[in-house]
């Protein structure tokens, strides 16, 4: 295109002209060029953030499909597996993971089960917040005491590369025997949980219901 233009110039323009138009032309093409690179790396720039969006999004569900029963099944190992599968990108939204697999874990448990809830959640949390833990052991009894726990909703309180406060909807079915016959009653409470982050890995540091 550039020799064409250049042809047609020697033919009608004296050598002045001809530099001065060869310029002009010159400069009007890389302008083209210009809006090309800038036009289409802005959509590439939107796709690329449309895809990190939706993939956000398919995260989320993934993690309010993930229902208590499931997490309860889940030994340390399948629940690092299943961390690792979602590949999670956005650290809010891994705090808020956590925090709904603590909760439904630790609060899902039986006077008949061995405490096996403590147990399940010791990988989850700081030291000093499992030592707390162990302190919320159950006896065991003939006489069947249980709670089935189930978080309905995650929302950011608070969040830095250091800490984030996270807040659930939680609903709970209480399990009761009495004189062999077994009471049920469900509630919804709300319950804050804090995390912090130790060498690179975020923990449970606390959980208050509200």
């Amino acid at each position: 295109m550039l020799i064409k233009c250049q042809k047609i110039i020697n033919k009608y323009f004296n050598m002045e002209d001809k530099k001065k138009i060869l310029i002009i032309v010159i400069s009007v093409l890389l302008l083209i060029i210009l809006f090309a690179i800038l036009f289409f790396g802005r959509e590439d720039k939107k796709e690329i953030e449309n895809n990190k969006q939706e993939e956000n999004n398919n995260q989320e569900e993934i993690l309010e499909n993930t229902n208590a029963n499931q997490i309860k099944e889940m030994g340390d190992n399948n629940m690092e597996k299943f961390l690792n599968k979602i590949q999670i990108n956005d650290e809010e939204l891994y705090t808020k993971q956590l925090a709904k697999i603590f909760t439904e874990r630790f609060n899902t448990y039986s006077n008949q089960n061995d405490n096996v809830h403590i147990e399940e959640v010791k990988s989850l949390v700081t030291d000093s917040m499992y030592s707390w833990i162990e302190t919320n052991k159950m006896k065991y009894s003939e006489d069947y005491e249980g709670v089935t726990s189930q978080v309905l909703s995650t929302k950011i309180l608070e969040f830095d590369k250091e800490k984030s406060i996270v807040l659930l909807g939680v609903k709970q079915s209480i399990q009761k025997e009495i004189n062999g016959m077994l009471e049920i009653n469900e509630v919804i409470n709300e319950v804050k949980v804090e995390l912090i982050k130790e060498n690179d890995e975020w923990f449970v540091d606390g959980f208050f219901w509200e």
